[in-house]
């Protein structure tokens, strides 16, 4: 593994290939341990090894924890009686996730620009404050894609490890999907709504097929998360919109940590979906589209201005409506299970 570090750093780093065997000076290694344990704390796994580098040099005891063999045996009993478990793929043959991810990459933003996705269907709706407009504004062209932040990177940096996980606990294999286009050939007018799930899922069960949808999120909250214990209701958009697009029944939902996980399964609600379109079809043709056809042909220097006749609330006015169906749908859904430090908690 050969990783560069910024300069800044150089001075303090070990590498694994370094033939340095003797450190200077007990100082020096202590530094070299604050500053891997500061890294490990923002890029969990790039820091990893070093930091157990740094305690072995000091004769200090650093362990991984792993899951016990018997509590993942028990948790793919678990949810296979749920109805998760006893997967099997019915297209292309199965390779490690790793393997499949190595050329599968979510580089769909010339597909994302024009189109509204699920990731920002609460946004649409206007679940917060200044989300509604702020998308709108990057819909138009007058604000620069969201390029990602801590929390973004950091949930990035842990989908492989996340889903290898998720395959290790249910024994569900992942099919890697291309971007979805809604509805795709068949009705033209809604090619406007897409989506990028994280993996499809094949459940075969009495010898009957069933297809879901994988969504994984990595919660950041600096580093310290514990896996979530409900499904956040702020999610239920996203989530109800990818089995929608997708055209699948059930969705399963998996929180990954460095602590623990935990795995929920979300089911299609039509009625729901029924509730959101409008509000979706509001946000895109009524405030997208002709915004950002006076912005492309005319000079706007101020959009939220000239553009004002366009531009949307903060909230559609059914968000409120739409809110309680997302509530109820996170009471509903079913949790699979809940781990810490690879320890079955229920």
């Amino acid at each position: 593994m050969n990783r560069v570090l910024p300069k800044i750093f150089s001075g303090f780093y070990f590498s694994q290939k370094s033939n340095r065997t003797e450190p200077k000076s007990n100082s020096s290694i202590h530094r070299r341990c604050a500053v891997a344990d500061m890294l490990r704390r923002i890029f969990y796994k790039r820091a990893r090894d070093d930091l157990a580098n740094c305690h072995r040099l000091l004769h200090i005891p650093y362990n991984e924890p792993e899951s016990d063999p018997k509590v993942i045996s028990e948790i793919i009993g678990i949810v296979s009686k749920k109805e998760v478990a006893s997967s099997s793929s019915s297209s292309s043959s199965s390779s490690s996730v790793t393997e499949q991810t190595q050329h599968w990459r979510k580089n769909w933003q010339h597909l994302r620009k024009n189109r509204l996705t699920a990731s920002n269907f609460s946004h649409a709706i206007g679940f917060s404050p200044e989300g509604r407009r702020n998308l709108w504004l990057e819909k138009i062209g007058a604000s620069k894609q969201f390029a990602g932040n801590r929390a973004t990177f950091w949930d990035n940096d842990n989908e492989v490890e996340a889903l290898e996980r998720y395959n290790e606990l249910t024994g569900n294999d992942i099919l890697m999907p291309e971007f979805v286009v809604y509805k795709k050939g068949e009705t033209p007018e809604e090619d406007w709504l897409g989506a990028s799930p994280d993996g499809m899922v094949n459940v075969v069960k009495d010898g009957v097929t069933s297809r879901g949808v994988l969504e994984v999120k990595c919660p950041f909250y600096d580093g310290k998360a514990y896996p979530w214990k409900k499904v956040p209701w702020t999610c239920v958009p996203q989530l109800q919109g990818l089995m929608e697009i997708v055209d699948a029944d059930w969705l399963d939902f998996y929180c990954w940590t460095p602590r623990g996980s935990s795995l929920f399964r979300v089911w299609r609600d039509t009625a729901f979906w029924e509730d959101m379109k409008p509000a979706l079809v509001d946000f895109w043709q009524k405030h997208v589209l002709p915004a950002r056809d006076v912005y492309n042909n005319f000079d706007i220097r101020d959009p939220q201005v000239k553009l004002r006749e366009f531009m949307p609330e903060h909230w559609h006015e059914d968000c409120k409506k739409i809110m309680r169906g997302a509530e109820r749908i996170s009471d509903s859904s079913n949790r699979l299970f809940y781990e810490i430090n690879g320890k079955l908690v229920d």
